[in-house]
Formats: C-alpha cells, structure tokens, sequence
C-alpha cells in the first residue's frame, strides 16, 4: 500500500505518517491521469502560478492551470481550509481550485472556478 492508500484516522499514533501536501497532490494528479486519459496533469511551478497544470493530449498547448489547496492533518479537528487569498480568486492565470482534504480514511477532491468559490 503506497503513501496516497494509507488510511487517515483521526485517533491515528504518533509514530503513523501524516499525509502531506506533496502527497496529496500527488494523489490529485495520479487519479486525474488514470481517470482522464484525454489529458496530462503535472506538477506546475511557482513561475507558472500554479500547483497543478492539466494539458490535452491532443492539443498540449490547451491547458488549464489550478491552484491546489490541501487541507493540514489536525487529529484533533476535522480538517478544513483556512482561507483563500483575494489574489488568488481574481488571478486572471488561475483557470481552476483545487482542494483536498482525507477524512474518515477517504480523500476528498474538489474543483471549483474563481466564479464558484
């Protein structure tokens, strides 16, 4: 069982690994390549302005840059999202949101525009 299969519970012991922001995104873009095999997601980068960016196979200079958000393993809380930045939401370049957050031993993704958050 890799890293991103690991179930995440909330009474888990100290010794267990948490489940970090590079591995949830990493999930994120795993299960968007094998689910959708029309695209290529991959790791953006800080120049780029995005976390994740998703390209079609068919025409790779369409592409959709997202902004991943995960949520922070606090075992005495249900993870959630702080805040989302003003710039972020109106950053003309940032055509998706991404947020995860594991819970009850699942992982839960979602993909929102600026319009819906």
């Amino acid at each position: 069982m890799s890293n991103l299969e690991t179930p995440v519970n909330e009474n888990v012991e100290e010794n267990q690994e948490k489940i970090t922001r590079s591995m949830a995104g990493q999930y994120v873009i795993s299960r968007l390549n094998v689910m959708n095999k029309d695209i290529t997601a991959f790791k953006g980068n800080k120049a780029s302005g995005s976390g994740v960016v998703i390209q079609s196979k068919n025409n790779p200079n369409n592409e959709l840059k997202a902004k991943f958000y995960n949520s922070k393993s606090h075992l005495e809380h249900v993870p959630s999202w702080h805040t989302v930045g003003q710039k972020d939401i109106s950053n003309d370049q940032i055509d998706l949101h991404i947020f995860t957050v594991s819970y009850n031993q699942d992982f839960y993704t979602f993909f929102l525009t600026k319009d819906e958050l």
